[in-house]
């Protein structure tokens, strides 16, 4: 079995290998003759044509742009992408039709193993190896991603539209972080990370819950409960939701049995059942701890 079609059985795969280095060599020297053309040479769309594993007959990159395979991205037609895309398109990456990206979208089909010595290790002639597995990125038709990748959770979820917002528009992890702040005597997310402080632009929610967590040490505080419910016509959620309690849990310190996700509609009723919103309630429990400093 090759590298690739480890890639693609869903195997670990080895991705210093010559195989794969030289597949993701053309397309990363694609990817900087593109960048560094004139963005009226009708020629350069061409260069990233041929490198795709299939593309629309109209479709944009505004640039600069890096993709790490090509040959695994397939993009339907009517596509615009603004500054700024990453595709690392490790396993393969498909994108439906009228889809457009906002700056600095990221599309990350590929990770690595939990156990370090499986992540980077050495062979017998004292050279490193690493090793990376990757999963499938699909969205759907009609999607607007607005500057990030629209995450739940931690999980990916392609619809029919997308997300604004000054971090990367996860609710579910902005309403649990104002729960854990207010219940603790805190202020809340708007006071620690402003929408108008050019840091959080974009910022990672499990990043910025993380930093909720440490700052509830420092009050004497730690989650032992949290209760989440999602109001959404769409995506739907139940496919994604042990995932999200997985991924929660893991940043709360909780076991995932402390974490409750409860989804559902708004019966078509209000900004939320015209699918123009998504609203999230979260309730948590607190227990004392000795002050971290």
């Amino acid at each position: 079995m090759t590298e690739e079609e480890k890639i693609f059985a869903g195997k670990m795969f080895d991705p210093r290998s010559k195989e794969l280095r030289d597949i993701k060599h053309k397309a990363h020297e694609a990817c900087r003759r593109y960048n560094a053309m004139n963005e009226y040479d009708p020629d350069r769309q061409q260069v990233l044509r041929e490198i795709l594993g299939g593309v629309g007959k109209t479709f944009y990159f505004q640039g600069p742009v890096q993709i790490n395979y090509g040959s695994h991205t397939f993009i339907g037609e009517n596509f615009f992408a603004n500054f700024g895309l990453t595709i690392m398109d490790d396993a393969r990456v498909y994108i439906g039709n009228n889809v457009c990206f906002g700056p600095n979208v990221s599309l990350m089909a590929t990770t690595h193993p939990l156990i370090a010595q499986e992540r980077m290790g050495m062979d017998a002639e004292g050279r490193t190896t690493m090793a990376e597995y990757a999963d499938e990125i699909h969205i759907g038709n009609n999607v607007w991603i607005a500057c990030n990748a629209v995450v739940l959770g931690g999980v990916h979820i392609p619809f029919e539209s997308g997300l604004i917002a000054h971090s990367d528009g996860d609710v579910v992890c902005h309403a649990l972080m104002d729960a854990l702040l207010s219940a603790a005597g805190l202020d809340d997310i708007g006071h620690h990370f402003p929408d108008t402080d050019e840091r959080f632009l974009h910022a990672d929610s499990m990043e910025l819950l993380r930093k909720v967590v440490v700052m509830l040490a420092g009050a004497g505080y730690a989650a032992k409960n949290a209760s989440i419910s999602v109001l959404a016509e769409r995506p739907r959620l139940a496919p994604h939701i042990a995932q999200m309690k997985e991924n929660l849990a893991g940043t709360l310190g909780v076991a995932k049995s402390a974490v409750g996700i409860a989804a559902g509609t708004n019966e078509r009723l209000g900004y939320v059942g015209e699918g123009k919103g998504i609203t999230v309630y979260a309730t948590v429990l607190l227990m004392p701890v000795k002050a971290q400093v």
